[in-house]
């Protein structure tokens, strides 16, 4: 075990997709939706614009009334599926993200832990590394097989969901709303499975873009994530590793080898919820913004407020 897996931290990989998945924006803000039919039964987005500090200044307060749009916050997505328009939240999608990062993260520190603990033998006498080596070296060979074959598929679920949330965080940033030039979300042409999206063995570079209009993938792949688990094969690593260094802590005869454990193999952390920093109007009443509600009547307390097309 001399070569550590060269990976990162996802924050690290990916700063905008991490910036984007952890904004938050206060509660009670009025929602505004994004159509380019100029129809609300068919906004392919809504946001909020959070309020601006007043102009100081008499050529600021010109400026804002002449040509200032606030920015905006995405926190809904809206897209065509099968004839019926599905819509997922940005908290919804931003927790399918950090899922992701989790699986991949969480099994990246693990075998660099294990890799550490199986360096940190200073106080082992050397007679007693040498057995340490000899008794569990199939073993570590074999974990180590495992998390190379892993970790690039789990880190590639991971940016390839990184690069969508990227572009819509310079969405924000440049105050401009993706072109789609259709009216809505382009389908993503191949199927979008669990295994597809959590653990893909086909990596490679894929588009964004088809026809001018970013693809729908980010939205339905969200909602496969937050509906399935970890991928067994994952679990069961992580669980081995966890076993093989309480082993070897036993082996050089620690003290405490269950408090020790974690100082190398860091705990499962608990899954970030559906329900991230995000909220408005359209959180606390799903009827105003869901096809049911349009079909029974019922009035959207939202107004129309487009931003310009961003492009890349």
């Amino acid at each position: 075990m001399d070569a550590p897996i060269e990976h990162a931290d996802p924050a690290t990989l990916w700063k905008e997709a991490m910036a984007f998945a952890r904004k938050e924006v206060s509660a009670g803000l009025r929602p505004q939706w994004i159509s380019p039919s100029g129809k609300e039964s068919e906004a392919n987005a809504y946001v909020v614009r959070p309020p601006q500090p007043p102009p100081s200044t008499v050529v600021a307060k010109l400026r804002r009334k002449l040509c200032h749009r606030p920015p905006f916050i995405y926190t809904h997505f809206r897209w065509q599926e099968n004839g019926e328009w599905q819509q997922i939240s940005r908290s919804d999608l931003c927790a399918a993200y950090l899922r992701l990062c989790e699986d991949y993260n969480g099994l990246r520190l693990a075998l660099s832990g294990l890799e550490r603990l199986a360096r940190d033998n200073d106080k082992v006498t050397v007679e007693k590394e040498l057995a340490c080596r000899t008794r569990f070296r199939r073993e570590l060979e074999v974990i180590r097989e495992r998390g190379s074959r892993y970790l690039p598929r789990l880190k590639w679920a991971v940016g390839y969901m990184a690069s969508y949330l990227t572009f819509l965080c310079r969405c924000e940033d440049h105050n401009a709303h993706p072109p789609i030039s259709s009216g809505m979300w382009e389908r993503y042409s191949k199927p979008i499975t669990e295994g597809g999206v959590r653990l893909h063995d086909k990596l490679g570079h894929r588009r964004l873009f088809w026809s001018g209009n970013m693809d729908d993938y980010p939205f339905r792949a969200a909602m496969v994530v937050n509906r399935t688990e970890t991928p067994e094969g994952v679990q069961v690593l992580r669980k081995e590793i966890e076993r093989l260094a309480l082993e070897v802590l036993r082996f050089r005869d620690c003290e405490y080898p269950e408090t020790n454990l974690h100082q190398y193999i860091p705990a499962n952390r608990k899954l970030p919820s559906s329900r991230l920093p995000v909220a408005t109007a359209l959180d606390t009443d799903s009827k105003t913004q869901s096809s049911k509600s349009e079909e029974s009547g019922v009035e959207a307390q939202t107004e129309s407020l487009a931003p310009p097309a961003y492009k890349p």
